[in-house]
């Protein structure tokens, strides 16, 4: 199977509709509420005086999100409307990405050439069921009410569906790019919020079962490469808990050991 062609992921008509209406509802009201305590948190952090205090401005949570609404901040300022705007824009990035996981996942010129995905024809059935899907997350009250705080969970969905999608490109091509590509992204995913390390441990150990299942087959799934691109994902982390586990008295304030804080964060 060759990679998927523009016409196979071009948008149609009713997708284009869902996206303006995914637009209208997150932008709808952004500045219409006060911030309320975790925001306030955000808005403490984008506004430190120094990058070093926006960098570690939170034991709890990792600092790419800091670093975010710093820049964003910097040029927009901190109204009530403008700093939730980078989630709200995350959130539509998402829209566009669960329609794209969608094709991979439902349609079957567009499945995996490995891993045992469906591949007979469904009569438009999967391209269906992915405008479904993406209408779902378009107008869904829970995507909604994250799109509308400044906080990074918008940012964790959206790195979420991007290892997903880059996870089948790789079962699909088995290239290099693909893997360098995930250990980036996923780099970025534990940087935004610790709860990024269970979508690279279920793409983990969906590569090593896929393993096992293939094995001896001719187009089999060799895990090694993919474990890798984790593992280099995770060792890029380190340096962020190794600053908590040496810093973490004067950052929380509490008498904790940093294993135990980051396991019950996770």
């Amino acid at each position: 199977m060759s990679p998927p062609t523009r016409s196979a992921l071009a948008p149609t008509r009713a997708l284009w509709n869902l996206f303006l209406a995914a637009v209208v509802l997150r932008l709808l009201l952004l500045g219409d509420w006060s911030l309320w305590l975790d925001e306030g948190a955000t808005w403490a952090a984008a506004t430190a005086p120094t990058w070093r205090d926006k960098v570690f401005a939170d034991y709890n949570h990792p600092p790419l999100w800091w670093l975010v609404t710093r820049a964003w901040t910097s040029i927009f300022g901190t109204r009530e409307a403008a700093l939730p705007a980078p989630a709200a824009i995350l959130d539509l990035v998402a829209v566009g990405l669960a329609w794209l996981l969608s094709l991979r996942l439902l349609v079957p010129a567009l499945a995996p050439r490995r891993g045992g995905f469906l591949r007979e024809a469904d009569d438009g059935e999967g391209h269906r069921i992915a405008i479904w899907f993406a209408g779902v997350v378009a107008v869904a009250a829970f995507f909604l009410e994250y799109a509308h705080e400044a906080r990074m969970y918008p940012a964790l969905l959206t790195v979420s569906l991007g290892l997903s999608l880059l996870d089948l490109r790789w079962l699909d091509r088995n290239d290099r790019l693909s893997l360098v590509l995930y250990a980036v992204v996923g780099t970025l995913g534990l940087y935004t919020h610790y709860f990024a390390v269970w979508p690279l441990i279920a793409h983990a150990a969906h590569a090593l079962w896929l393993s096992r299942k293939t094995r001896g087959q001719a187009n089999g799934v060799n895990a090694r490469p993919f474990l890798v691109a984790v593992a280099v994902a995770g060792l890029l982390f380190v340096p962020w808990f190794l600053y908590c586990a040496t810093h973490y008295a004067g950052l929380a304030k509490l008498a904790m050991d940093p294993f135990v804080v980051l396991l019950h964060a996770v």
